[in-house]
């Protein structure tokens, strides 16, 4: 009963967490260059929050509803085959995860996967699919600002790692990549 209670007061709260989630970004950039705090943390906390958000619905979707995105820099950068824009080109080399993530969205078929390049085709995309949720994996910087730039679409963010530095050959945890497709899909 009390287990109850809680969450149906937690959902209540939903809807101001997201209006307080759409005035937390601007402010967190706002001290965090004012007092010259790591921003790439603060940013990476905006992301978390969001996250926590958009899960605590739990509220499942078909996969046509489902929209991945992905960044180019996850592409090996010595690969021969261009997938921005059509991730089908993949040949599956394993020398990056491309073909891992192409995988498991078929595997719960998921048609709607999009590699890209920038922001702005990112938004572009979203336009055309309209989606009723997106699996974005990026950057902090990038998916914080995606996040707040696509506010109504909830978005799960999942960020990448770089261990070669920024935009080159970064990689993602595929487990968690997995377990977010399992968590958010209608099966």
């Amino acid at each position: 009963m009390r287990k109850y209670i809680l969450d149906n007061s937690f959902k209540r709260l939903l809807p101001l967490a997201k209006i307080g989630l759409n005035f937390l970004l601007p402010l967190l950039i706002y001290f965090s260059s004012a007092f010259k705090v790591y921003s790439s943390s603060i940013l990476l906390f905006y992301v978390k929050i969001n996250n926590i958000i958009v899960k605590s619905s739990k509220k499942k979707y078909l996969p046509e509803h489902i929209l991945i995105l992905l960044p180019h820099c996850l592409q090996y950068s010595k690969c021969p085959h261009k997938i921005t824009g059509f991730i089908d080109n993949c040949h599956k080399c394993n020398k990056c995860e491309i073909g891992s993530i192409r995988d498991i969205a078929k595997e719960h078929n998921i048609s709607s996967i999009e590699v890209v390049s920038g922001g702005t085709i990112a938004r572009t995309i979203v336009q055309r699919i309209k989606p009723k949720i997106i699996i974005a994996v990026a950057c902090e910087r990038d998916l914080a600002l995606g996040i707040a730039d696509i506010r109504k679409i909830p978005t799960i963010g999942i960020l990448n790692k770089r261990p070669n530095g920024p935009c080159f050959n970064t990689t993602i945890d595929i487990a968690e990549f997995g377990e977010t497709i399992e968590f958010v899909i209608n099966k």
